[in-house]
């Protein structure tokens, strides 16, 4: 049972028989056991943040007008950010910071070669070429 139905389930323990109701009143206890365990889980985890160095203040720091190019290729690309600069920047700090976190300190060659693959998907083309 994930999805508690609690009309279905009050209708079945009107007409169910004993050993049946004890099954379900058991995997109930079961359920709400499981849940606990996981509110617990996640009350007691603990967000650590990385230490500020010079990776992330490349990334946090980035002004806002160097982000409106990277903005519209992310929506080139399918992704929606609305037209103000804030929400530009704001974006691009979060693609920029998720890759941080993934990569650590190889997050700018992974965001290079994110940047390239986006530009070769969109069709743009280089000036020169």
């Amino acid at each position: 049972m994930t999805a508690l139905n609690k009309q279905a389930m009050r209708e079945e323990f009107e007409i169910c028989s004993k050993d049946r109701m004890r099954r379900m009143a058991l995997a109930l206890l079961d359920e709400l056991e499981a849940a606990e365990k996981r509110i617990a889980e996640l009350e007691a985890r603990e967000v650590v943040l990385p230490p500020l160095n010079d990776d992330l203040i490349a990334i946090l720091g980035r002004p806002n007008f160097t982000c409106s190019h990277l903005a519209e290729l992310m929506r080139k690309s399918g992704d929606e950010i609305r037209r103000k600069s804030e929400h530009e920047q704001a974006a691009v700090i979060h693609w920029f910071l998720g890759i941080y976190l993934e990569h650590g300190d190889k997050w700018e060659g992974v965001a290079k070669a994110d940047i390239q693959s986006r530009v070769a998907a969109a069709g743009i083309g280089v000036k020169g070429e």
